[in-house]
């Protein structure tokens, strides 16, 4: 097992001091203390997906898995396994749960080499399977896998001595965070708080520090979620009412999770540091109250005052799941659509200015919230008219754009002078992109490769230049390029919501796709471009009746999917000639093609050369 040289000269970098490292951690610290709770969360994704609403004891949720597995659902195989090796001391239970693993890295399961690996931690670690969990973990660092690379962090240390041993292991714990594992992410933050890591010397940065914290309290970590509460209220000194309010809202967060994953000892602590004053006692009383009343309502108690607390504006919306089907003879291709909005940033009443930009009220107490996300540059973002004579359009925001203390959002172009001076209640959103779909680090598992001929594939129509791109994640620079300049890593690539995404899937197994989304009042209205647009409509308004619900979840050739025209008048038809657009993908007429749900495509004609607006 060999260390990638890039590791090191990254470490190196971010390292004052280096010196040696402490040893590896015991074994038992392979699952941390959310992991029981963590897959009962997901087993209960799965259930539903599967139309299961039953409660299930740890005895009958196996069953049912097994059930599952053995009509050969690959997911199913994964979660099984990973419920046999929660079974501590079981030697029979932790064989079995290897051998399921072991057939799942054969046909590319996400989940399955490193499951495989700790599960061999489980067992012990010793010089004979060193090596084979080590390859492992990097297996499943290539597909995307945070706590992957948090477990090889900890393994460099063990294996090798000196200096480049722990720089390794950082540059490893770096990209672990990175990757959002929400362990790692608190580790780092409090080695920049402290100034100190493993003994090692570090710069102390707060405001790094806080952005990981975040991170790892988004991914529902009670340990970032009691660090954030301290620092947002500064012992009460200086503190805003929007961070008083997150303050509570984060040791609220602490309490309630601390509590699910039966984390009796951090609630002790919490405890503690409330009799110690460490924490500030407007925010501890009225966290407290919360919780207390969440876990043990009493009808005699009026939780009077605390509806502000939680009345930060959640808008996550709807879950959808979108399935990449495997193949067994070859590749296939599965043909993803977002009918929602990504979670809107914000929304509310505006005023339309007369040079175009939109002016928020002073009194609007959630645009704090903006502030925080929106500091720099990212995915575009846009304006959806909720009310009024044009409800349902999508403005673009001017791309170079910041969220600012002005309370101003910069539109790209007002080309109607009848808004201005007006008022209009809007959303505020950001396109989904490359990255936050299928993760910055490959995340959700696709297959990578050193080429775009042994990878999965991301294919995008962008048809604002007529182009087809490609996408695969290259294994040795471990980041997403472009199928046109391998060798190089791409930048994030902007995914307006109506945009069909196609990708292109090598492996035996299927990969599944959880996306967020606002479902809008109004129907949108969508700019279409000069030349072709391939459009996904999944919502079923647009083309009542035309839907291709026939051809959900079955394999169908390209050239059997369903394509729609729009004419001169606006109108839609389904051409009589059958239009050769998996030419533009660059793709055989023979390629088998997967729809994720009642389904039909637009695909506006070669001849139309003005942009026009499509009411979805």
């Amino acid at each position: 097992m060999k260390i990638s040289p890039f590791l090191l000269a990254f470490a190196v970098q971010h390292l004052v001091h280096p010196c040696l490292a402490d040893g590896l951690v015991g074994v038992a610290d392979v699952f941390d203390s959310g992991a029981v709770s963590a897959l009962h969360e997901r087993v209960d994704q799965y259930r539903q997906l599967r139309g299961d609403a039953r409660d299930l004891s740890d005895a009958a949720l196996i069953a049912q898995l097994r059930q599952y597995a053995e009509e050969g659902d690959a997911a199913a195989k994964v979660l099984l396994a990973d419920s046999l090796v929660l079974l501590n001391g079981d030697a029979t239970a932790l064989d079995e749960a290897l051998s399921l693993f072991a057939d799942e890295i054969g046909q590319g399961t996400p989940g399955a080499s490193l499951g495989y690996a700790k599960a061999l931690l489980m067992g012990g670690l010793t010089e004979k399977n060193r090596q084979t969990i080590m390859e492992e973990l990097m297996e499943a660092s290539m597909r995307g896998s945070a706590e992957a690379d948090r477990l090889l962090s900890l393994l460099v240390l063990d294996s090798y001595d000196g200096d480049a041993s722990l720089a390794d292991s950082w540059a490893l714990l770096l990209r672990s965070a990175q990757r959002e594992d929400a362990s790692a992410c608190v580790e780092l933050a409090d080695a920049y708080l402290n100034g100190t890591w493993r003994e090692c010397s570090l710069s102390v940065n707060g405001e790094v520090a806080d952005r990981l914290l975040l991170v790892a309290s988004r991914k529902g970590s009670p340990e970032a979620a009691l660090r954030r509460a301290i620092r947002l209220t500064r012992n009460g000194v200086d503190t805003t009412d929007e961070d008083y309010e997150e303050s509570v809202r984060e040791l609220y967060n602490t309490y309630l999770w601390a509590h699910k994953q039966g984390n009796v000892a951090l609630i002790e602590a919490m405890d503690a540091l409330h009799e110690q004053g460490a924490i500030y006692l407007r925010t501890w009383l009225r966290a407290h109250f919360l919780y207390e009343n969440t876990i043990n309502p009493s009808h005699s108690v009026q939780m009077v005052g605390s509806d502000g607390a939680l009345g930060c504006k959640e808008r996550a919306g709807i879950r959808q799941i979108l399935k990449i089907e495997g193949g067994s003879d070859g590749s296939t291709l599965s043909v993803l659509g977002f009918p929602c909005d990504a979670p809107y940033l914000w929304d509310g009443e505006v005023e339309v200015l007369e040079n175009g930009s939109l002016s928020v009220p002073e009194n609007d107490l959630y645009w704090s919230s903006v502030l925080r996300r929106l500091k720099s540059g990212g995915a575009p973002c846009f304006v959806r008219i909720l009310d009024g004579e044009y409800a349902g359009f999508v403005v673009y925001v001017h791309p170079d754009w910041v969220a600012g203390e002005d309370r101003q959002i910069a539109l790209e172009n007002i080309t109607n002078a009848s808004l201005f001076g007006q008022k209009a209640r809007i959303a505020l959103g950001q396109w989904r992109s490359l990255f936050s779909v299928f993760g910055e680090f490959n995340s959700l598992g696709l297959r990578p490769g050193t080429s775009a001929s042994d990878a999965d594939q991301v294919i995008l129509y962008n048809s604002g230049v007529q182009r087809v791109d490609r996408y695969y994640f290259d294994s040795d620079l471990m980041a997403w390029v472009r199928a046109d300049e391998p060798g190089e890593a791409a930048a994030d690539v902007a995914l307006p919501p109506w945009q069909a995404v196609f990708v292109l899937r090598r492996e035996k197994a299927a990969v599944e796709l959880t996306v967020d989304g606002v479902r809008s009042e109004t129907p949108a209205t969508l700019p279409i471009d000069p030349g072709f647009n391939l459009v996904a409509n999944l919502e079923g308004k647009l083309l009542d009746g035309l839907a291709a619900s026939d051809i959900q979840g079955k394999a169908i050739r390209a050239d059997e999917f369903p394509v729609y025209m729009v004419s001169e008048t606006g109108g839609l038809y389904k051409p009589e000639e059958s239009v050769h657009w998996w030419c533009l993908l660059g793709i055989p007429a023979e390629t088998p093609i997967y729809v994720n749900t009642p389904s039909a495509y637009i695909l506006t004609g070669s001849e139309q050369t003005q942009s026009f607006y499509l009411q979805r």
